[in-house]
């Protein structure tokens, strides 16, 4: 190979973009990320983390439409209060037959005093004002407003581990990355 093209090969695999995706930080968000995923019948949960933003994406299936945003939660991590352990150890509530013989994981959250998350849902789940327009477009209107709690749940499961693992790489992940020493 002639130096010169493995040079610039070089150098297109090596820049910061690629860095980037390629760091520890960005290798741990991906495991929250997997671990907050939920695909159960006709509902799917995502998580995506930039920094120390994290959204939560619900999806449905309403009628002919796969997969309509249900809602999504918008925050910054630093103000997010992860769920203490309950009398049973866990983090969250665990439902044992949520649907069948499938259990259910619900993971609380709340947000420090003075902090909220940006709640973008469908109008067709009927929110009371105030809200303000959300420029979505899709199969149904969308709108925005504060909130300062919210629940996240992943069904289907066979056991609380994936719901519990979530909340702990998450914690982890905000602990390294959201909190600059000082």
């Amino acid at each position: 190979m002639h130096p010169v093209k493995f040079l610039t090969s070089l150098v297109l695999i090596l820049t910061p973009q690629t860095l980037a995706a390629a760091s520890p930080q960005r290798d741990l968000a991906a495991q929250v990320e997997a671990a907050g995923f939920n695909d159960f019948e006709d509902r799917r949960h995502e998580i995506r983390i930039d920094h120390c933003t994290m959204t939560t994406f619900v999806y449905e299936d309403w009628d002919e439409h796969p997969k309509v945003l249900w809602s999504s939660f918008e925050l910054n991590l630093k103000d997010l209060i992860l769920p203490d352990r309950q009398k049973d150890g866990l983090r969250v509530f665990w439902l044992p037959k949520f649907k069948g013989d499938r259990g259910a994981a619900m993971l609380t959250f709340e947000m420090v005093k003075g902090a909220t998350a940006r709640h973008e849902m469908a109008m067709r789940r009927n929110p009371k004002p105030p809200f303000e327009p959300s420029p979505r477009e899709g199969v149904d209107g969308y709108v925005y407003k504060e909130s300062k709690s919210f629940f996240i749940l992943h069904a289907g499961l066979e056991g609380p581990d994936q719901g519990e693992l979530f909340i702990n790489l998450l914690e982890q992940y905000r602990l390294e990355y959201c909190y600059p020493l000082g």
